[in-house]
């Protein structure tokens, strides 16, 4: 790695969820581990949860630090420590803790203005950072932790509408545009899809709008999981959107030290009797992402997820082909990190589209 790319500064913006979380930490853990400088923003509680690996990376020599922030708990109404969704009880709190995100976005905005990093690389759901990436002149990354072939649904209903030419909830209809024939009933539709949660349609339209002015998409995927609507969604949404960078990087980091760190880098994130706290307090279909689809009964319950299970466990035929493609499956999750890889492909066209595009602005060295 040459000294230039060294001095590539990107600043990561997670969303307060261990879901989104995971993904954005190991993908800035593997840009600092190419020899990029990396900076994740966060908040002081969850920092906690990812300093113990940031800490290993630091001592490796790679160049990674955290940029922490208050949460403003009194200011949202929440009790301290309360500070992600995943601690979060009830629909009221989620609501609270996402007026506490907006109120960090001044703050947010004051670190990136201060460091005036290369590059940006924020959760889909931040997305007026994209207006700061252009007030600064840089690029800015949209991460989506979804993979490919729901963004290819979700982008066919979009524009299609299918789901109006129905006379009745229960009748199916097809997803058009797809490689393969998905058929689904309007009943299925979560009611921001429908348009008919205004709220949720207009954030809908305005994460759209960020992420076609944004450089690209990171993906939270890998391209041999599912090769026919990658390369959907890089040719749709990516003349769409006018831009054609969209990189499956994944989430897989491979360690100096494998067999040794394997079962830390898993439970990183995980803080101390989080397991058995979620055990005892979150039920099947948790009415906290009520908040999101506006459901009004669980969307899976106990019954349907046992019976997926046995299914999934049994002797059939298509219990084994589905156990045998799972194998099949992770084999091609090593590989694709290996040189040469799909992911360690994109990786690298990343890094060379960032340093491209940081000399080409004239940005000269980093800070």
């Amino acid at each position: 790695m040459d000294s230039e790319e060294k001095q590539i500064h990107v600043m990561f913006l997670p969303y307060l969820a261990p879901g989104h979380m995971m993904p954005m930490v190991d993908m800035a853990r593997l840009l600092a581990g190419n020899g990029l400088k990396v900076t994740i923003i966060t908040t002081t509680m969850n920092a906690t949860l990812f300093k113990n690996a940031i800490d290993r990376d630091i001592k490796s020599g790679r160049q990674i630090s955290l940029a922490t922030l208050r949460f403003p708990s009194i200011g949202a109404g929440l009790p301290e420590g309360c500070e992600n969704l995943s601690s979060t009880t009830t629909p009221e709190m989620t609501l609270k803790l996402f007026h506490g995100i907006e109120l960090l976005q001044p703050h947010i905005k004051m670190i990136l203005q201060k460091h005036r990093p290369d590059c940006i690389a924020s959760d889909y759901l931040f997305p007026w950072t994209v207006d700061v990436a252009i007030e600064l002149g840089i690029p800015r990354l949209a991460f989506n932790g979804s993979g490919f072939f729901n963004l290819c649904v979700a982008n066919s209903i979009d524009c299609h509408r299918p789901h109006n030419n129905v006379t009745s909830e229960t009748e199916q209809f097809v997803i058009p545009g797809l490689p393969d024939k998905v058929t689904i009933t309007r009943s299925q539709l979560p009611d921001i899809v429908k348009g008919e949660n205004e709220v949720f349609s207009a954030l809908f339209d305005k994460l759209k709008e960020a992420e076609r002015k944004s450089f690209g998409v990171l993906m939270n995927s890998f391209y041999e999981l599912e090769p026919a609507y990658a390369d959907h969604f890089r040719k749709v949404t990516g003349i769409k959107s006018r831009h054609s960078f969209i990189w499956a990087v994944g989430k897989i980091l491979k360690s100096d030290n494998e067999d040794n760190n394997l079962d830390r880098q898993q439970d990183w994130w995980l803080p101390e009797e989080y397991e058995d706290r979620l055990k005892n307090r979150v039920p099947v279909g948790n009415e906290t992402w009520k908040v999101w689809a506006n459901e009004e009964s669980p969307l899976i319950n106990r019954d349907k997820i046992e019976k997926a299970v046995r299914i999934v466990m049994g002797d059939t035929d298509e219990a084994i082909e589905m156990r045998k493609q799972a194998s099949r499956l992770a084999e091609f999750a090593k590989m694709t990190i290996e040189e040469g890889g799909s992911s360690s492909n994109d990786l690298k066209a990343l890094i060379e589209d960032i340093r491209t595009y940081k000399h080409a602005t004239g940005r000269g060295e980093s800070r």
